[in-house]
């Protein structure tokens, strides 16, 4: 047997808001609002508890249906489920229709205005539309029903047919069971259908009864609303004229204040224009007589101003003659000092490119000196480095680059001192000093390469031998230093090649060729690099 069953819903019991309270002149309308919302809600709840008697009379007919055994039609129990599936469905969609009619209703009773025959009027319309959209939905829920009791009946009926069939191919015993089903079914169904029809009949009346309420409360709240609203206008009409007579009474007394107002401005306004009008009078006597005063002046400065132009124009004649005399002079002297400054300026710019040529020469006579000083230094800072004074060798070289700044022999013979001494980092910077100032010197780059080696930096120390190969004429000690180089770094066959080359460079170079053949023999060399 299969278990199905439909959830019957409670009666909701629905708050519809009511209208606000407190409005000015709406008191009666507010308490008709306030009865055709309690008339409506009561009518919601009797609509409610019909769809929910109805969908509970359907379920028991399906279950009753249901317990007369397996042996029933499956199609029929189908059908009947749809039917009460359907039966559900309408109840919900008239529940959805109830609530929207009473929001509808709630929005238009607190829309409407309250006070005068408007709102009492669409209060009314608001209560009728009301009342036909319930009635219409019982109406619905009514006809639901009943249709879906005769659509009940004719799936039973079907069913019967069908079980008639097959209660033909059945057994005596089997018939018997079944017929005793059938009968119990059959009163059950009876009983289920009368309670259905007792339900309807009760909701039909309670629905008449309600909407007679509601009817009766909207005719007694209209004739309420009617009389306060005609007592209000009878208090408005009061009013009103009171506040005409208080208006009256109000322009009477501000006219007569203006009234005195603008007279007593008027006289002060004209004091005030007799007493401009004195002001202009003596200002217009001033100005005629000051007039007359500068009129008088201005033609006695004329008078006065033609002698003194006559006099001054017989002056500037006689002057004129004079100084006319005197330029002439002027202009000739003019011309003798111009001739003698141009003979100055010649004589100044001789002297200046003399003392210029003599500061020159003065100059290069003292780099000149300094020069062969600095070279003296260095030959005497040499003879110490090669007497191995290398201390007194750093001094003389230090002084030689003093003389001379752009000394790079002189450089490269200080990082050579330095070397010696072990101090490598200060001997690197004067070995790259003079690269700077004689990059073409490839002695420098074997005694940087010579510093490195005995930092045993051999890497850096083959990249600069190599640029002392590239630049020196007589590279055979640089080919030796290289090939010293790539011993160390394990490479023999560059070392090799490399001491090869020095030989065939400077066949006199015996450490090349001692290398060489001690390499030959197969006993490792210790090769020592030597300095350029």
């Amino acid at each position: 047997m299969q278990d199905r069953s439909t959830s019957v819903r409670p009666p909701t019991s629905k708050s519809v808001p009511r209208p606000a309270e407190g409005r000015a002149g709406g008191t009666n309308a507010d308490e008709a609002s306030v009865l055709v919302m309690e008339a409506l809600e009561r009518l919601a709840g009797a609509t409610d508890q019909l769809a929910n008697q109805v969908i509970q009379r359907l379920d028991r007919v399906r279950d009753d249906l249901v317990e007369g055994g397996g042996e029933a039609d499956q199609k029929l129990r189908e059908r009947i489920d749809t039917i009460v599936t359907e039966v559900a469905g309408r109840v919900e969609r008239l529940e959805a229709q109830v609530d929207r009619g009473l929001q509808e209703l709630r929005q238009r009773l607190e829309g409407a205005p309250h006070g005068g025959d408007q709102g009492g009027g669409a209060i009314q319309e608001a209560g009728r539309q009301a009342e036909q959209t319930l009635r219409a939905a019982a109406q619905e829920v009514s006809e639901g029903a009943r249709s879906r009791d005769a659509a009940l009946r004719t799936a039973l009926a079907e069913g019967l047919d069908n079980l008639g069939r097959n209660v033909e191919r059945m057994g005596s015993a089997e018939r018997g069971r079944l017929e005793a089903r059938l009968e119990s079914a059959q009163e059950r169904w009876d009983r289920a259908f009368a309670e259905l029809r007792g339900a309807l009949e009760s909701a039909a009346q309670e629905r008449a009864q309600t909407a007679h309420s509601v009817q009766s409360a909207l005719q007694e709240q209209m004739r309420t609303l009617a009389q306060g609203l005609e007592l209000a206008r009878g208090a408005w009409e009061k009013r009103m004229e009171a506040l005409a007579s208080t208006v009256e009474t109000s322009l009477r007394q501000t006219e007569s204040a203006l009234r005195g107002g603008i007279s007593e401005q008027q006289r002060v306004w004209q004091q005030r224009l007799e007493e401009s009008e004195q002001r202009q009078a003596r200002l217009q006597q001033e100005a005629h007589e000051r007039l007359a005063r500068a009129e008088s002046i201005l033609a006695r400065f004329e008078a006065q101003s033609q002698e003194r132009l006559k006099d001054f124009e017989a002056r500037v004649s006689g002057w004129h003659d004079g100084q006319s005399t005197r330029m002439e002079h002027i202009e000739e002297q003019s011309r003798g000092l111009r001739a003698m400054g141009e003979r100055l300026e010649r004589s100044h710019q001789d002297i200046m490119k003399f003392l210029e040529e003599a500061r020159t020469h003065a100059t290069e006579q003292q780099q000149r000196a300094e020069r062969e000083e600095a070279r003296r230094v260095n030959n005497a800072g040499v003879s110490s480095y090669h007497a191995g004074d290398y201390d007194a060798a750093l001094k003389l070289f230090e002084k030689a680059i003093t003389l001379d700044t752009r000394f790079a022999e002189a450089f490269n013979n200080l990082g050579l001192c330095y070397t010696e001494l072990g101090r490598h980092d200060e001997a690197t910077a004067a070995f790259e000093s003079a690269i700077e100032l004689a990059p073409e010197l490839g002695a420098v780059y074997n005694n940087l390469g010579y510093s490195l080696y005995l930092q045993s930096n051999y890497n850096a120390a083959v990249e600069m031998y190599k640029e002392a190969v590239d630049r020196s004429n007589n590279s055979s000690a640089a080919y030796t230093n290289l090939g010293n180089a790539y011993h160390k770094l394990g490479e023999t066959d560059k070392a090799v090649e490399a001491w090869r080359r020095a030989v065939e460079v400077d066949p006199t170079n015996e450490r090349a060729a001692a290398y060489l053949e001690r390499v030959t023999a197969g006993v490792t060399p210790a090769p020592r690099p030597k300095a350029g």
